[in-house]
C-alpha cells in the first residue's frame, strides 16, 4: 500500500490505519553474536552507533536504525535510547527507555513476576524470541503511526515468555505508549524435571514456565497466555488519534477437563488518545469501543500484530494468537 495513501486515509476519515501499514514501517538491524563481527567490519551505521554508545557510556547494543531524514542513527541498550549524528559520530543525546506509566498488564502476569522476588515493572530485555510472529527479530522500527508526518520509533523488547511493543517519541524523547503484545508462560517440556514439582491436586494440561523457575512444588501452577491487538485511527471523530487495545487472557485447563487447551479467563477493551504527544487512557466503555471496531469491520484477526515475520512463515497468521486450542472462536474471526 502506498505510504501517502495511508496518511491520507487517517487524516481524511475515521477509518483505521491498517495492520499492513504498520508492517511497512522501516526495520532496523538487530545485533546478536552471529552478526556482530560482520557489522563491526562492514556497517558504517554500526560504527557510528558504537561511537555514540561509548560517549554515552551505554551498554550492549541490541539494535539500531538509521533515520535518514534526520541523519541520525538511533540505537538501544537495555536502559536507553541513544542518538548519534551520522556520519559525524557525535553523540546527540541519550534518554531512558522506561516502561510507560499508563501501561496495563494483567494482575496475573504481574504476580508471575513478583512471586519469584522480581520487582515489576522490569527493565526491558532483548532476548531471542519466536513470540508475536518473531517481531523481536527487528527490535527497532521507524514510521508514522498517527499520519501527522512525524515518525516515531517502535522498540520491541522480548524475553523467553513475552514480547512488548513500545512507541518512543523522537521529539519528546520518551516512551509515549507501550503494551505487552504477547505473553506465553507455557512450559513445553517437563522431561528431566523433578516429578514432585508436578505432584499437586490440580493437574494442569499446560504448566507455568515461570512456576518451574520457582523450583518448589507449591509454586507450580497452570500456564497463562495473554495477547493484545492494536487498532489505529480517530475512532471517536474528535480530531485526536486513537489507539484501541483489545486484550485477552487465557489459562490452561486442568488435566481432567475433557476439552484440551486453554480457557478464556478475561478480556479488556481500552481506548487511548493522543494528547500533547503522549497517549492517555480514556474512560470509554467496552460497548462503545466494540461499536467502533464493528463499525469499521475490525475483527481480532485484523488487529495488529497479525502476520508472522518468522523466517519461512512470512505473512502467515501468527499461530499462537489465532489458535483453536484457545477454545475461543473470536480469535479465529
Amino acid at each position: 500500500m502506498n505510504r501517502g495513501f495511508l496518511v491520507s486515509l487517517v487524516l481524511l476519515s475515521n477509518a483505521s490505519l491498517s495492520a499492513d501499514g504498520v508492517d511497512q514501517f522501516k526495520k532496523g538491524i538487530k545485533v546478536v553474536d552471529s552478526n556482530l563481527e560482520e557489522l563491526a567490519y562492514a556497517s558504517l551505521p554500526f560504527s557510528v552507533v558504537r561511537s555514540g554508545h561509548s560517549q554515552a557510556q551505554g551498554g550492549y547494543v541490541y539494535g539500531f536504525i538509521h533515520v535518514e531524514e534526520r541523519n541520525v542513527v538511533y540505537s538501544i541498550d537495555s536502559k536507553s535510547v541513544i542518538a548519534t549524528a551520522y556520519p559525524a559520530r557525535s553523540l546527540i543525546g541519550s534518554w531512558p527507555l522506561e516502561r510507560w506509566q499508563a501501561e496495563f498488564v494483567e494482575p496475573e502476569i504481574i504476580a508471575n513476576s513478583t512471586e519469584w522476588g522480581t520487582e515489576y515493572p522490569l527493565d526491558y530485555v532483548f532476548e531471542p524470541s519466536g513470540l508475536a510472529g518473531c517481531m523481536a527479530n527487528y527490535p527497532m522500527r521507524h514510521g508514522d503511526i498517527e499520519g501527522d508526518g512525524k515518525n516515531e520509533l517502535i522498540i520491541i523488547p522480548s524475553d523467553d515468555v513475552s514480547t512488548n511493543w513500545v512507541v518512543f517519541s523522537l521529539d519528546l524523547h520518551k516512551v509515549i505508549f507501550s503494551i505487552k503484545a504477547d505473553f506465553n508462560d507455557v512450559l513445553t517440556d517437563i522431561s528431566g524435571t523433578d516429578p514432585e514439582l508436578f505432584d499437586r491436586p490440580e493437574k494442569w494440561q499446560y504448566w507455568s514456565k515461570r512456576g518451574l523457575d520457582g523450583a518448589t512444588a507449591h509454586s507450580m501452577r497452570g500456564a497463562l497466555k495473554a495477547f493484545a491487538k492494536l487498532y489505529f485511527g480517530d475512532f471517536d471523530s474528535n480530531g485526536h488519534f486513537d489507539i484501541v487495545v483489545w486484550r485477552r487472557l487465557y489459562e490452561s485447563r486442568q488435566a481432567g477437563d475433557p476439552i484440551p487447551g486453554f480457557v478464556l479467563k478475561q478480556q479488556r477493551l481500552m481506548h487511548y488518545e493522543a494528547t500533547a504527544g503522549e497517549y492517555e487512557l480514556r474512560d470509554s466503555s467496552s460497548a462503545l469501543i466494540q461499536g467502533w471496531l464493528s463499525a469499521n469491520s475490525l475483527t481480532w484477526k485484523k488487529g495488529y500484530p497479525d502476520k508472522s515475520e518468522c523466517v519461512g512463515h512470512e505473512n502467515e497468521m501468527i499461530p499462537e494468537m489465532h489458535d483453536a486450542a484457545l477454545n475461543d472462536p473470536v480469535v479465529l474471526q
